[in-house]
C-alpha cells in the first residue's frame, strides 16, 4: 500500500525549516550591546531592549537610544535616537 504524505503537514514542516532565521532567533541584551558597540557607539549595559518589526529593535542603553535594524545580508544599522 502506498502511503501518500498530507501535503498540508509537509508544507508546514517545509516553512518551519526554511523559515528565515530572523523568525527563530531573538537578540539577547549582550548580543544587542555588542552590535551597537561595534557600530562606534557606547552601550555598556541594555536597559530595554523591544522589537520594532521585522529586522527591527529600539534599544535603551546606559548612554542612550538606538534603533537597530538588520538586512537581509545580516548585517546590522544602528542609528541613535530621541
Amino acid at each position: 500500500m502506498l502511503v501518500r504524505p498530507n501535503s498540508k503537514a509537509f508544507i508546514a514542516v517545509l516553512i518551519v525549516v526554511f523559515a528565515p532565521q530572523s523568525y527563530a532567533e531573538e537578540m539577547s541584551n549582550g548580543q544587542m550591546a555588542g552590535i551597537i558597540r561595534s557600530a562606534n557607539h557606547p552601550c555598556a549595559k541594555v536597559l530595554d531592549l523591544q522589537p520594532a518589526g521585522e529586522n527591527s529593535w529600539i534599544v535603551k542603553c546606559n548612554s542612550g537610544s538606538f534603533n537597530v535594524t538588520r538586512n537581509a545580508d545580516g548585517q546590522f544599522n544602528v542609528n541613535t535616537s530621541n
